[in-house]
């Protein structure tokens, strides 16, 4: 039964699966890196901007961060 449910959640979609996996206990570091070790390195910036962990979003209010040294 959880085999089949999780094929289909698998195969229709994968983000759902990967959030499962880590409600079923799987180490989100893991994930993490195992994601990241197969991502290319714009599809990695993408997903840190679009999620505002870039460093210009990051630091957007910190005046401190834009003054040149």
């Amino acid at each position: 039964m959880a085999k089949d449910f999780e094929e289909k959640l698998y195969d229709n979609n994968p983000r759902d699966y990967t959030i499962y996996l880590t409600e079923i206990g799987y180490s989100t570091d893991f994930i993490l890196t195992a994601l990241l070790k197969r991502m290319s390195f714009d599809h990695v910036r993408d997903a840190l901007e679009a999620n505002e962990l870039d460093p210009v979003s990051r630091y957007r209010d910190d005046p401190d961060y834009w003054e040149e040294e």
